[in-house]
């Protein structure tokens, strides 16, 4: 009898385990075409699904592991979840010429020697402690200015622990 009631309990268990969970969420999904399609995540399947994990480098460690497509028969279909490209930050070096200062105004010309696409600046090799308020223009061609930053404030305050020798803007082709 002891054996009976085991068995009973392993097979209602296999018997529920068989069976897929109700959806939560569902909605259509319309390729664009036969074979591999794009689908964009949007916010109600972020927030629906198991949420993307990432390593400590910013790598893809999974997530979507829910997600379900299905065609139009019922049968699920395959998918592959392609994590957002990493990045690489890469700076460029370029020759400074100082700028003739002025009551109002003082500065430098950075000439990176060639076209460039470039989405921020990094200060480098300027002796601290300093303060400086700054406005940062950039061209292709010296000849037509785009002001990148129109007031930005740098800073390097050993003392305090405080750095700020980076300033970002709209990516821009530039020289």
């Amino acid at each position: 009898m002891r054996h009976a009631a085991f068995l009973v309990v392993l097979v209602a268990a296999v018997a529920l385990a068989g069976e897929p969970p109700a959806f939560r969420w569902a909605r259509p999904v319309v390729p664009g075409g036969a074979g591999p399609n794009r689908l964009a995540l949007d916010a109600p399947l972020l927030t629906g699904a198991r949420p993307l994990r990432f390593d400590a480098t910013g790598r893809y460690a999974g997530g979507l592991e829910d997600l379900r497509l299905l065609n139009g028969d019922g049968a699920e279909v395959p998918y592959l979840v392609l994590p957002p490209p990493v990045i690489q930050a890469s700076w460029w070096s370029g020759r400074v010429q100082p700028i003739t200062p002025t009551d109002e105004a003082s500065g430098f010309e950075l000439d990176l020697g060639q076209l460039e696409r470039a989405d921020r600046l990094r200060l480098s090799g300027l002796p601290g402690p300093f303060v400086k308020r700054a406005r940062i223009e950039a061209s292709g061609d010296r000849s037509r200015w785009v002001e990148l930053a129109a007031e930005t404030t740098v800073f390097d305050l050993p003392d305090d622990g405080l750095r700020r020798l980076e300033v970002g803007f709209e990516p821009t082709a530039l020289r």
